[in-house]
């Protein structure tokens, strides 16, 4: 992959300003393998941040649609983009070594070296930007540049229905074109077009839909051990029939690595009291599933809580465990209101 190929694109893509004809609901996709699409956004209509970002597969795709149903302004509700992006950014955006990189580009182009800048960056849920180092995914935001280039010379004499972009309104499950009167569920006459470039020219492979959403999936723990389970099952209960709301979250200050991260917590509250148990904090951007699940049990046997029934709301949390409930006898629910849970994170974020 030749970076100054990847700039030449950037800086053209920069020029064209055709975020101001193309909008960030005219959604596009490009092809990356025989049934493999990347899924493609223009942002930059209200001038505030111009890019193009490349959703490469379907569930990276839904963490775009659940930023846009998304209207908290948490850091761990907006770190959940999976995407590629160019984006054009002012000096300060840039970190030393992209900034040399940039500059060295400009001075070897011919480019001014006033900003702002193209930066090439990798977004991945709870961790913050960084910048783009595989080739394989610079070879991707290669193409869509490509694309996009194609796309605005196509774009100057012919409109965007011509292209056959049309406004989609994205929700969790659903999508409707913009200027539709009603709106449709997730149906195949929602469809955005598959562009490739051809002899120097846009043309439009085919038209797909979007891949309906899926809940951000993590690997299940390891199994605790039978003599666990058995110590836990005989373990005394100081009150039963006890409810614990419990959900894995995510601080809100990141902590140092490459890229910085924000660790994943295991919150647990009793239901009916609000009484919350020690929280057990994952140390590592993937954290280990196994080992937060033993020290939750380490946590319950310590306190003397054994549950009748866990409550939790999100896929992640019920991975966690699944396994567990069934093995100690312990109810597992989902329950989309876990409001003394609630309280205690904001509480818990307040602090930090």
């Amino acid at each position: 992959m030749d970076i100054n190929h990847l700039y030449d694109l950037a800086y053209q893509f920069k020029r064209s300003r055709i975020w101001n004809t193309v909008y960030e609901e005219d959604i596009f996709a490009i092809r990356l393998g025989p049934h493999k699409f990347g899924y493609c956004c223009i942002m930059g209509r209200n001038g505030e941040h111009m890019a193009l970002a490349v959703y490469p597969d379907a569930p990276a795709f839904s963490s775009l649609r659940k930023a846009v149903v998304n209207t908290s302004s948490r850091l761990s509700d907006l770190l959940i983009h999976d995407c590629i992006q160019c984006s054009i950014e002012q000096r300060n955006q840039l970190s030393p070594s992209e900034l040399d990189e940039v500059l060295e580009y400009c001075n070897n182009a011919g480019e001014s070296k006033k900003a702002p800048f193209p930066q090439f960056s990798r977004h991945i849920p709870y961790r913050m930007p960084w910048m783009l180092e595989k080739k394989g995914e610079m070879s991707i935001l290669e193409k869509a540049l490509e694309v996009v280039l194609a796309l605005n010379a196509f774009l100057k004499d012919h409109s965007l229905r011509d292209a056959g972009l049309h406004p989609i309104q994205l929700d969790i499950d659903s999508e409707y074109y913009g200027d539709a009167h009603e709106r449709v569920s997730h149906e195949p006459s929602v469809t955005v077009p598959v562009f490739s470039v051809q002899d120097g020219k846009l043309h439009v492979d085919t038209r797909i839909g979007l891949p309906p959403y899926e809940e951000r999936s993590v690997k299940a723990p390891k199994p605790l051990s039978d003599e666990d389970i058995h110590d836990f099952r005989l373990m005394f209960n100081k009150e039963d029939g006890l409810i614990l709301e419990c959900e894995v979250s995510r601080m809100q200050t990141p902590i140092d690595g490459r890229p910085p991260f924000l660790p994943a917590v295991l919150f647990s509250v009793e239901k009916e009291s609000g009484y919350v148990l020690y929280p057990v904090i994952g140390k590592k951007a993937d954290y280990d599933s196994g080992r937060m699940l033993s020290e939750f049990v380490t946590v319950l046997m310590a306190s003397e809580i054994k549950p009748a029934e866990i409550h939790v709301r999100t896929r992640e949390t019920w991975t966690l465990f699944e396994d567990f409930c069934a093995r100690a006898a312990v109810k597992l629910v989902y329950s989309p209101l876990l409001p003394a849970l609630d309280e205690a994170v904001d509480s818990f974020n307040e602090l930090f």
